[in-house]
């Protein structure tokens, strides 16, 4: 065509790393993930110098984007890459073989003597070995394992990592009814996350572990699911624990409510929970309990949970006309009805809330939308699987005083139509917005706005 310059077919032959300085192409590297990183050494041998000399970018091990097992070899050529400088390790079911998981393991521990995460996703049954390897890597700070593990292998490593401050276990297998051995004091734990992997071993549960915990006076963080008691009505204290922050309780068969520090910032409690509020261990443990510093309180799926009780629960803050609470969960609780949730988002309690969860729970009417538009600092709704609740209650929601609304999750409402969902995103509000085919014969959604 006359007038066009002529496409000059030699510039797509050019290197970018040769023409980009040398500056912006690290740049662009480190926004590879390894997988990415790993294939472009494969481009040419320039390519492969050049990526090979930047050590900082083979700091992070990530294979859990490994499609199939990686050798040791090749584990090995990205350690020497790194000049043994390597930090995080995250392995995945794909990346590694029954055989060669401790191999790889023993290799890592002593040659990374900086690893401060080591993350193992695997499926199957317990790790042979690991109690052996992993306390090799002294440098270990956060220690992720969602690999079946025997309680006392679990006990094992975290006594053995010096370092040692995040530790999860995913699927611990209970012991024999015989404790185990414990290990010494663990005062460096700050978060401990600890998932039971067969919940119907009824000897063991919340109380059974309470000499465990101990161990850790330190911990701030600490997460218990699937830990039930055969008698559950034993209550647990977490008083002594002077510097917890965040406490959830999954699936853990408690009775009454716990007994807290003061300085517990996050409580989740739920589901599978008989909460008695009426009981004289609860109204005790809440006259205890200073909840000064409680921004975020998850009552998910509690049978039997009414809006007294939360209000109860409420009312031990300490100055109720300027709650510290920021956010409410309320899922799955069938027995809170629409009338009872107006007087609670009504209270002084609640005027502070920033986020608001009602999942599967009340239905949602225009004078329950009309008392949560009224909440000046909300900023995130989830209203998923609420029956009752229609377009005119979203609009209602999204033309909210104070703070507008940033995020709002609708998904599983099929009475709300696409016209008020479009008018929310139009309006700034990102909506997630999915109804199931069963529903309405079809499936609809509609992507998030960025």
């Amino acid at each position: 065509m006359a007038g066009k310059t002529p496409y000059n077919h030699d510039l797509i032959r050019l290197d970018p790393f040769l023409v980009l300085p040398i500056e912006l192409a690290q740049v662009v590297t480190t926004l590879l993930d390894f997988k990415s990183l790993v294939l472009c050494l494969r481009v040419c041998k320039h390519w492969n110098r050049f990526l090979s000399s930047l050590t900082p970018l083979w700091r992070d091990l990530d294979l859990s984007l490994a499609r199939k097992a990686v050798s040791e070899r090749a584990i090995t050529s990205y350690i020497r890459r790194s000049k043994g400088s390597t930090t995080n390790v995250l392995i995945s079911q794909r990346a590694v073989t029954d055989a060669s998981l401790k191999p790889i393991l023993s290799r890592i521990a002593t040659t990374c003597k900086e690893i401060k995460r080591l993350e193992i996703r695997l499926n199957g049954p317990p790790i042979v070995g690991i109690t052996e390897t992993i306390p090799i890597a002294q440098s270990l700070t956060t220690l992720i394992l969602h690999c079946v593990l025997r309680f006392e292998a679990a006990s094992m490593v975290m006594a053995l990592c010096p370092n040692l401050v995040h530790a999860e276990f995913h699927q611990v297998q209970c012991p024999s009814r015989e404790l185990p051995p414990w290990p010494g004091a663990l005062e460096r734990i700050r978060t401990f996350y600890l998932c039971h992997h067969n919940n119907r071993c009824a000897h063991v549960g919340v109380t059974w572990l309470l000499p465990f915990l101990d161990l850790m006076p330190n911990i701030r963080e600490l997460t218990l699911i699937d830990w039930r008691d055969a008698a559950v009505f034993i209550p647990f204290d977490y008083s002594g624990f002077r510097q917890l922050e965040s406490l959830a309780l999954i699936n853990c068969g408690i009775s009454f409510f716990p007994s807290l520090p003061p300085t517990v910032r996050q409580l989740r409690v739920g589901p599978d929970v008989i909460m008695i509020m009426g009981d004289p261990e609860s109204q005790a443990n809440l006259a205890a309990n200073s909840l000064s510093q409680l921004k975020n309180l998850s009552l998910k799926g509690i049978d039997d949970l009414k809006v007294s009780d939360i209000m109860l629960i409420l009312s031990h803050l300490p100055d109720r006309n300027n709650s510290p609470l920021r956010a409410l969960c309320i899922d799955g609780c069938l027995d809170v009805t629409s009338a009872d949730l107006i007087l609670l988002l009504a209270s002084n309690a609640t005027e502070n809330l920033a986020e608001l969860s009602l999942v599967n729970g009340v239905k949602v009417e225009d004078e329950l939308a009309e008392i949560i538009s009224e909440m000046k600092y909300l900023e995130h709704l989830d209203l998923s699987e609420c029956p009752g609740l229609t377009g005119t209650a979203v609009k209602t929601l999204v033309n909210k005083s104070g703070k507008p609304l940033k995020r709002m999750n609708l998904n599983q409402c099929k009475s709300v139509g696409f016209d008020a969902v479009e008018m929310a995103r139009e309006s700034g509000v990102q909506v997630d917005f999915l109804v199931a085919d069963w529903l309405l014969g079809r499936s609809r959604k509609t992507s998030r706005i960025p």
